[in-house]
Formats: C-alpha cells, structure tokens, sequence
C-alpha cells in the first residue's frame, strides 16, 4: 500500500508484511515525527525505525513501525526475490551478537517482485519482537533495521529498555523526576530533579556495580538516545550495597546543556527525559516529555 507523504501533514497508513504461515498483526494508523533522517550519503530511501514505547516491562508486547520514503526527484524501485519486506535485529547494547532477529523462523514465498515508489511515497510495515528466541530480559537494547530488498537499504538504530516486571504488591523505592520547565529553546538548559523514596515500611539494601548512583537520558522521537548524564564520565568499577531506611529520601539534580551527544543533534521537536537510580535491578523514574522549540 502506497500514499502521498506531505512533509507538514501526514496519515501513516500502515502496512502489513505478512510472513507465510505466520499470524497477521493487526492493522493500526498512526502519526509519528519524521525524527532525524536515517539515511547515510547517496542513499536514495529513507528508512526510519520506531517502536511505541522507549520502556517496557519484563514480558511486555514490544511494538515496532518500519517506514520507508523515496527522498529522490524521481521513481525508486525496491526489487526482492521473496515476500520479505524488511527485517530487523536487536541487540544487548554492547554486545555483538543479536539476542533477537525478527525474521527468525519464519518463512517466506520466494517469488521476485518489484515495488515503485513515486517521489516521496512511502511504505509502512509495522511487526512485534515476539518471544521465538527467547523473552528479553531487563537491560538496554539497540534495534537495527533493514529493508530485505537487493540493496539491503538500512536505516538509523534506535535504543529501548526493558525492566523487571513489579508486581502491583511490590512496595520497593519509587523514582519521581520533573524539568524545570516543559518547553525550551534550542541550547536551552534543562534542568531535571528526581527523589528516590525507599520502602515506607522497612529498610532496604540497594546493592550498585559501580561508584554510579543514577543517570539520566534524553530521547528524541525517533527513540534516538541524543545525550545522557554519564555518557563522557568515568566511574570505579566496585560492587557497594547502600541501605536507606524505611522510607528514607534521597534528592538528585542533573542539568543538561541542551547539547547533544556527538553523531547526533537536537532540532525542534518533542524529547523523552528519564532519570534512572543506578542500582541492580535499575530503578526508572516514569518518562517527561519536553519540548524543543
């Protein structure tokens, strides 16, 4: 299925690449920001990847929407010898190795086709990380996606975060953050304050694999990790416990320089703030959402 991609307003129709002998997603529209362009020089298909959420839950469905737009002044044509579209891997950030490949045990009609796509058409795939090479658990993530055509054209990875599932019952420390403000300037700083408050009702060992008590992360839309807190720092490799009495409070402060991270950069948009306490397991503080005017 194809449409018109307006760059000020569009509907992201959404396509299903159904693998033979594997169930359909349902279908779903929905709007996403353009992000950061995903392609590297002389490219001539934009392949942007993202998923519905930056944190899931231990188990939780992990959703993820492929889309590729022709950005050259003339008809593209995306030629596969199968009925694969695309396909993507996930990898523990880090490793080398992916723990997921979404194409993995499923099987495909192995017939050639061609696809054209007029100037600035756009296909749209959407697909699940299923649990076929076993669940994820808690850790960050780095997706990379492709297009299985002749080419491979692929596109910029993306970074999500799984934590332990936490029973409703479960009355461990809570991590709440807040921004000084909710919209800013390009270069603006942002300021981020977070309090970390322990069990109310008894004393709790937190036990950290380094001198790293917390950090913070800002995402673009894109899913994009564009800066973090600890990213150019360096911390004791020492495991320590730290016990907080029952519930205890413990105040943290970042302040970001609105700056981003090298091979990135930050344009006007929407932005995910998250402070994260740096014990194991990790504790998230809920997202922010900022925006960059």
């Amino acid at each position: 299925m194809k449409h018109k991609f307006n760059r000020n307003h569009f509907l992201a129709l959404t396509v299903i690449a159904t693998p033979l002998f594997s169930s359909a997603l349902p279908a779903t529209a929905q709007k996403t920001p353009a992000g950061k362009r995903s392609v590297k020089g002389g490219s001539w298909i934009d392949l942007q990847a993202s998923t519905d959420k930056l944190q899931y839950q231990e188990g939780e469905t992990i959703k993820v929407t492929l889309k590729a737009t022709n950005i050259q002044e003339k008809d593209a044509y995306l030629k596969f010898s199968s009925g694969q579209r695309f396909d993507f891997s996930v990898y523990k950030v880090g490793d080398k190795e992916p723990v997921y490949t979404w194409s993995a045990n499923k099987s495909f009609t192995m017939m050639m086709s061609t696809v054209k796509l007029k100037m600035a058409e756009r296909e749209t795939y959407n697909a699940e990380i299923g649990d076929e090479m076993g669940p994820l658990k808690p850790g960050n993530y780095r997706l990379k996606p492709r297009l299985a055509n002749s080419t491979n054209i692929r596109g910029l990875t993306i970074d999500f975060t799984v934590v332990p599932k936490v029973a409703a019952t479960d009355k461990r420390a809570t991590l709440v953050a807040k921004t000084n403000k909710s919209v800013y300037k390009v270069g603006e700083d942002v300021k981020v304050d977070f309090t970390l408050t322990n069990n109310p009702s008894k004393a709790t060992t937190y036990n950290f694999r380094s001198g790293q008590n917390y950090d913070v992360f800002v995402k673009n839309a894109a899913g994009e990790s564009v800066w973090n807190w600890s990213a150019n720092m360096r911390f004791i490799m020492i495991s320590r416990p730290i016990t907080l009495a029952a519930g205890e409070k413990r105040n943290f402060s970042v302040q970001w320089s609105g700056q981003a991270l090298p091979d990135h950069e930050i344009t006007p948009g929407k932005y995910t703030v998250q402070a994260v306490y740096a014990s194991d397991p990790e504790i998230y503080a809920p997202p922010i959402t900022i925006e960059i005017r």
